[in-house]
């Protein structure tokens, strides 16, 4: 049941047609991220330009980001919320090396603007993505 409700909330955020696809493909444009050291969270850096694939695995629960390292994400919770005009979707994972983390969809209703951020306890990486069709 939580997959079906993952995909169709998945295509509907984001536009798609189809909704008996098992994964959903984004591209990423763009990657900032920010640390967190003993002075707390320092300033988000520069937007970098990068061309990643993102993939949404909603049959296995699985996330996997083709960035220079490939990052496998298998997700054991899932919530949504809405926080003003953005949808959030969130997600508990557990990455390759067994550390846990925090995924967030986030898109905006009026805007195009959607984003991607994966939380640890000591950095944050945020990806501007576009769904793929």
């Amino acid at each position: 049941m939580r997959k079906s409700l993952l995909l169709i909330f998945l295509f509907s955020v984001f536009y798609s047609n189809c909704f008996s696809q098992e994964t959903i493909k984004f591209r990423a444009k763009y990657v900032s991220y920010k640390e967190y050291d003993k002075y707390g969270w320092s300033e988000w850096n520069e937007w970098k330009d990068v061309n990643i694939l993102i993939v949404v695995n909603t049959e296995d629960d699985r996330i996997t980001i083709f960035s220079s390292e490939t990052q496998t994400l298998d997700v054991y919770e899932y919530e949504d919320y809405v926080e003003g005009d953005n949808t959030i979707l969130r997600f508990k994972a557990i990455d390759q090396e067994g550390i846990y983390c925090r995924i967030r969809f986030v898109f905006n209703e009026y805007d195009d603007n959607r984003q991607l951020y994966v939380d640890y306890s000591n950095f944050t990486v945020v990806y501007a993505i576009k769904a793929l069709r």
